[in-house]
């Protein structure tokens, strides 16, 4: 989803080798309809890619509707239930992702692992303004001083990465800043935009022409 909605133009239309015919939105449609609980990574990457199809979809047509505007609303519902329900007091999200609300706090490996995704996807997908909310900042700060704390650490390279990618992009959307010689790590709106020569370009040259409540979302 992350990827197709990156390179592919908003209109694009394919057939699979079985011969279903397929677009984004549909692609959108389906990804709704599968469950978050239970799914990779907490389900994480399934918010990610359903926020920034939308985000990609607003880029190209100046609107979200139909099925876009569904997801609009099912990632922002989630975003809702995350900060009233899943958020620890050290600023760390659940340790059992959007299950139920937990904190094994002898357990920094999950606790990376669970908040470095968490803020990663909410880094992605919240509106810019909601980005200095006193709840984004300590998700931040946990983050930053959990990994400072233990420089020499062998940190697991997935929830490590996932982590940094989350401090990233927070810097980029909050403070504008691409450090030097860096890509940008996020291509949705940005606080500063950095020069053109620090995003990754999309190489459509070579593509083929295109044929709420703060309760826990509804889920299955």
């Amino acid at each position: 989803m992350i990827a197709l909605s990156h390179y592919l133009p908003a209109d694009t239309n394919w057939k699979s080798r079985d011969g279903k015919s397929w677009s984004l939105e549909k692609l959108v449609a389906e990804e709704i309809e599968q469950p978050i609980r239970g799914a990779p990574c907490g389900g994480t990457h399934r918010l990610f890619g359903l926020a920034y199809g939308c985000q990609r979809r607003l880029k190209a047509t100046g609107q979200l509707d139909g099925v876009y505007l569904r997801a609009d609303k099912f990632v922002r519902d989630y975003q809702k239930f995350t900060f009233a329900k899943l958020q620890n007091p050290d600023g760390s999200f659940s340790t059992e992702w959007f299950k139920y609300p937990a904190d094994r706090s002898d357990d920094i490996d999950r606790k990376i692992q669970t908040s470095g995704h968490i803020l990663e996807w909410l880094t992605a997908s919240l509106d810019q303004e909601s980005l200095y909310s006193p709840r984004v900042l300590a998700a931040a700060e946990f983050l930053t001083s959990a990994l400072a704390r233990e420089p020499s650490r062998e940190w697991k390279i997935g929830p490590l990465g996932h982590a940094l990618h989350a401090l990233s992009i927070y810097q980029e959307r909050v403070w504008g800043v691409v450090l030097p010689g860096g890509i940008a790590a996020f291509h949705g709106p940005m606080k500063a935009i950095p020069s053109p020569s620090q995003l990754a370009r999309r190489p459509t040259d070579s593509l083929p022409p295109s044929g709420g409540a703060a309760g826990k979302p509804t889920q299955h």
